[in-house]
């Protein structure tokens, strides 16, 4: 009885446990070649080596090979991971070989117990992808990691059966030099290099997509000319830190101006006053327009406008205002410059010397009237450009460089992709 009890306690712990390593090794895929910019060879070969197997088994290999993804940290292996899974349309599992000594393996056992476990949870949702980052971490002079590499190595042994397909491996590494030959050896590898000049301004482009600005393309191949060296994730802080430019000159300033815009119905207004016309020659205004096709047939004021504008365009009674209580023209110019009723009133920062400058923190004005035209400017992207380097030492660089010249010529398992 003993015995079953503690058996049974021994399962349900087990059970807990590989639902935990589940949930911690899941990820949700939802990203997409088309997300990526650049890299079009690799992109290319990636699709070849997962998607051609699976659509058109009888043409392809029976068993995909282990996948090696050298390269610089933040030049998107795990991106590129993400996207394969996605276009696979597989489950992705992530273990980061550094978590061999975290918490929650503590009470797996040893190592090489935990790297089981990792294959096993792949194993029971298949088909997946079982990504193994830092794989290089293996080879470390560190005898507790040495059981873990043999039961990796036995793994991927077995990887090599058809019934085991359904699982495939990707690693990934920053020093490949640091692998084990025989670690190496069972991978076919590829290198994902730093992004191109072109790659960069492309790269920098989809950065800056969401934000507005007024950079053209001349400043955008200055931009690619001036990152040389830099990775994925260095030009995804500069775009951000050029953001960041432009709103410290919002809550650094300490004098405010008072401007007038064009509210944002305006331009739905004018885009459906547009597409009505005149049923009647007597109608001349397009405020005319509005109210007849709104069934009145004379100026009845506000409330027929308002109905009209709610209905047709979606637009919230406080979203809309009138210049005064029978016509509404929002073609009219200089409304703007004399703020009246079809202007929207911001503050803008200013110098002290301004007409309408009023000394005042950007923390005693509220935030939606707060006007901040453009997210990123020139001016602000070049300041931040000044203060950034590449991540990728020159150490760094000159490693990687020296690993792809040995192994890309002497190794038959070696493949280099730009």
């Amino acid at each position: 009885m003993r015995c079953t009890k503690k058996m049974s306690q021994e399962c349900h712990s087990e059970f807990k446990y590989y639902g935990v390593l589940e949930s911690d090794m899941s990820r949700n895929v939802q990203r997409d070649f088309d997300q990526i910019s650049g890299y079009t060879n690799m992109k290319n070969y990636l699709f070849n080596h997962f998607v051609d197997p699976q659509k058109l088994p009888h043409w392809s290999e029976q068993v995909i090979r282990p996948l090696l993804i050298c390269g610089h940290p933040g030049v998107g292996k795990s991106v590129f991971i993400e996207a394969i899974a996605h276009l696979a349309n597989k489950k992705l599992f992530v273990f980061n070989m550094y978590s061999l000594g975290s918490s929650t393996l503590r009470g797996v056992g040893s190592s090489e117990d935990c790297i089981k476990a990792v294959f096993t949870v792949a194993h029971r949702n298949r088909p997946c992808i079982l990504c193994l980052e830092d794989i290089d971490v293996l080879s470390e002079s560190n005898e507790s990691y040495g059981g873990a590499q043999r039961e990796v190595l036995l793994q991927l042994f077995n990887m090599c059966k058809k019934s085991e397909r359904d699982v495939t491996v990707v690693a990934t590494t920053q020093k490949p030099w640091n692998c084990n030959v025989f670690l190496l050896g069972h991978f076919h590898l590829i290198f994902l290099d730093l992004p191109t000049c072109e790659e960069r301004i492309e790269i920098f482009k989809r950065f800056i997509s969401d934000m507005s600005h007024d950079l053209n393309d001349e400043i955008l191949a200055e931009i690619g000319n001036r990152t040389h060296g830099f990775a994925t994730s260095d030009l995804m802080v500069l775009a951000r830190q050029a953001c960041v430019q432009c709103v410290r000159k919002i809550s650094s300033a300490q004098y405010f101006k008072k401007i007038y815009i064009p509210l944002p119905i305006d331009k739905v207004v004018c885009e459906t006053l547009e597409k009505l016309e005149p049923d009647k020659e007597c109608i001349q205004t397009k405020s005319d327009q509005v109210l007849y096709k709104a069934g009145d047939s004379a100026h009845r004021g506000e409330e027929k406008l308002q109905s009209f504008l709610e209905t047709s365009c979606g637009l919230s009674r406080r979203e809309v205002k009138f210049k005064d209580n029978h016509s509404y023209d929002p073609l009219l110019e200089d409304s703007v410059s004399r703020g009246e009723g079809q202007a929207g009133e911001k503050f803008t920062p200013c110098e002290s010397w301004e007409v309408g400058a009023s000394k005042t923190s950007f923390l005693e004005i509220p935030a939606e009237l707060i006007w901040h035209p453009l997210d990123v400017t020139k001016e602000s992207l070049m300041i931040s450009l000044i203060g950034m380097t590449s991540s990728i030492t020159d150490e760094l660089e000159a490693k990687m460089k020296h690993f792809k010249e040995s192994y890309y010529h002497a190794a038959k398992y070696t493949l280099h992709i730009n």
